[in-house]
């Protein structure tokens, strides 16, 4: 389609290490270089862990608590921004004492869960977990 916009993002890294996405535009019937599936695949993968990460913060303030819910909302604002650092970032919560993998959200840890949902509430919170995970290290596989 000739002078038509075309869309593409890429993944890049600077000299202090962060990574970001890259955003082209071209114009004409030539696509942008290095223009491929790939880059489809990462912005659907940045989409759709801003959606997860939504999710859990969703959770994670339902249920009172304040840290994780901003630290998360912190690395979400950065996706949205075309910040890949965002999931670098969020990778990092994972693993050592006192980690997103620690987090029991029940009344015993200061947080508002029904002790007849806590269960519930955290085995979608697990599953929200994992699933942010493995988003992000599909968009920044290098990352940790």
């Amino acid at each position: 389609m000739e002078g038509a916009l075309v869309f593409t993002s890429r993944l890049t890294s600077s000299c202090s290490g962060r990574s970001c996405i890259k955003c082209q535009v071209t114009q004409g019937s030539a696509p942008p270089l290095n223009c491929g599936v790939r880059r489809q695949t990462e912005r659907r993968g940045v989409i759709e862990l801003a959606q997860v990460l939504e999710q859990m913060i969703g959770v994670l303030a339902d249920s009172g608590d304040t840290f994780w819910s901003g630290a998360i909302g912190n690395d979400l604002a950065l996706l949205r921004k075309g910040d890949a650092y965002g999931a670098e970032r969020f990778l990092t919560y994972f693993g050592g004492m006192g980690s997103i993998n620690d987090v029991w959200l029940c009344e015993m840890n200061g947080h508002s869960v029904p002790k007849t949902r806590e269960g519930q509430i955290n085995a979608e919170f697990h599953a929200l977990r994992e699933r942010a995970w493995q988003l992000a290290r599909a968009v920044v596989p290098d990352a940790v």
